[in-house]
């Protein structure tokens, strides 16, 4: 069963690209649909740079930013290393990318947890 009401949510991406560098930054903004509720802001940013072959190495993190009432609190974020790679021309004209790291906890985050292993994995179907 589902909890919890409904929300709209925006995302404003960004992303500066420039030789073997990549970088992206994801600014969100959400609101339940409830009346009253703030209106609350996270981010995901991310950094890596072309190593070698199809590897890329780099940096990631996400977190709160607080709401349109409390801006910047002593919330949650996660920061840490990553590489990322993509096996391409796969069965069904499809590409997989894999991105695996650990992020660090910080902030309020450290009252919960030290940290968190993340394997991501996208598969790309070409019609």
């Amino acid at each position: 069963m589902r909890e919890g009401s409904d929300k709209i949510e925006t995302k404003l991406l960004l992303e500066h690209r420039k030789g073997p560098f990549d970088g992206r930054l994801n600014l969100i903004a959400e609101r339940g649909l409830k009346g009253g509720a703030p209106l609350v802001f996270g981010y995901a940013a991310s950094a890596d740079w072309h190593a070698l072959g199809e590897f890329r190495l780099g940096v990631e993190a996400f977190g709160d930013l607080g709401s349109h009432r409390h801006f910047l609190p002593r919330a949650e974020h996660y920061a840490g290393p990553i590489v990322k790679t993509e096996i391409e021309h796969l069965p069904g004209r499809g590409d997989l990318e894999i991105e695996a790291g650990y992020l660090f906890a910080l902030a309020a985050a450290r009252d919960e947890t030290n940290g968190q292993a993340r394997l991501l994995l996208e598969y790309e179907f070409h019609f």
